[in-house]
């Protein structure tokens, strides 16, 4: 019995490792499009600018509820975007 309960703490730490990884993560990707967003903000019209900022953040509340696998591939389409 012991060692179930030892097996079973073991593995919800590792996913709470897992999570705290992926929630990393989410907040370097989103960082980094705001910088993004922020270089280009000179060529950018106030409604792109508020456009891109909203699907960033978007994208940022979705990685951290785990609805997104691969945030950057989604934040770099983000900047690839004709704005």
């Amino acid at each position: 019995m012991c060692r179930v309960t030892a097996t079973l703490l073991s593995v919800f730490g590792l996913a709470t490792l897992a999570g705290a990884e992926e929630s990393f993560e989410c907040g370097r990707a989103y960082q980094d499009m705001l910088r993004v967003i922020e270089a280009k903000q000179s060529t950018l019209s106030p409604q792109a600018e508020v456009v891109l900022r909203r699907r960033a953040l978007r994208l940022y509340d979705a990685c951290l509820t785990g609805d997104l696998e691969h945030p950057g591939e989604l934040f770099a389409k983000l900047d690839r975007t004709g704005y």
